[in-house]
């Protein structure tokens, strides 16, 4: 009994904490990126109007390859909030309302955790809106305004793109990913000769080599590039 009361007056005093550390809207923006994707995140804690605490996670994010998206991430404390899933959360601009759409991950579904997809509404939007989140609970639902300066950082990671030395690093990817399967493909098709045709292959190679060698001038060297271009290209494969 004794060892439960102390479990309990723990997590009394965590919460308390979480909230305390809470009560104050604070944000932060970083910009987190690997291989496949560039994420610009802006990370805030506001409280609703039950003062609940709530972390808030508006972020932008390039997958390689992909169209950007942009997504606003709801987390209450665990234990106090259930969000009602799949129902739209419903944003509160000046006098318009707007739904936004949940996009919580169904493999995954975490009670106090929401996701919604806010680039749909970007364009209906400006950096002097007064914004209310309206988040659908299963028992009633939460209202959390937006202060001024969050909003403005949210501004600031939707129009964000990526750095030039990012672009960079994409492009490199792209270009290590093309010669990978460009040289696969190369060696399928090598896989793929028939003797007859390998041999002749390195026969018309040898040709073009020695031509070269014996005519180190530009004319030489085109021809050269001409002959193995036409050796490759007569070359018969076997079929799959």
């Amino acid at each position: 009994m004794e060892n439960l009361f102390r479990l309990w007056k723990t997590c009394v005093l965590v919460g308390v904490i979480w909230l305390f550390v809470s009560t104050s809207a604070f944000a932060s923006v970083h910009t987190y990126s690997d291989q496949n994707s560039v994420l610009y995140r802006s990370l805030s804690r506001l409280q609703d109007d039950s003062n609940r605490a709530w972390q808030v996670v508006f972020y932008k994010r390039f997958p390689l390859g992909q169209p950007n998206s942009v997504h606003l991430r709801l987390v209450g404390f665990p234990g106090a909030v259930t969000i009602d899933h799949p129902r739209s959360l419903e944003l509160e601009a000046n006098r318009s309302l707007l739904s936004i759409e949940d996009v919580t991950s169904k493999d995954f579904p975490i009670a106090h955790v929401g996701e919604y997809d806010f680039k749909p509404i970007l364009n209906q939007l400006d950096t002097d809106t007064k914004l209310t989140l309206i988040l659908p609970l299963k028992s009633g639902e939460a209202r959390l305004k937006v202060p001024q300066d969050t909003a403005l950082e949210w501004w600031r990671v939707a129009s964000w793109q990526p750095e030039e030395e990012i672009n960079d690093s994409y492009r490199s990817v792209k270009e290590r990913s093309s010669f990978c399967r460009s040289l696969l493909q190369t060696q399928r098709k090598i896989l793929r000769l028939t003797p007859q045709s390998l041999e002749s292959a390195v026969t018309s190679g040898n040709i073009a080599l020695h031509r070269l060698q014996s005519q180190p001038s530009l004319a030489a060297q085109s021809s050269a590039s001409s002959l193995n271009t036409q050796a490759l290209d007569s070359t018969e494969y076997v079929p799959q």
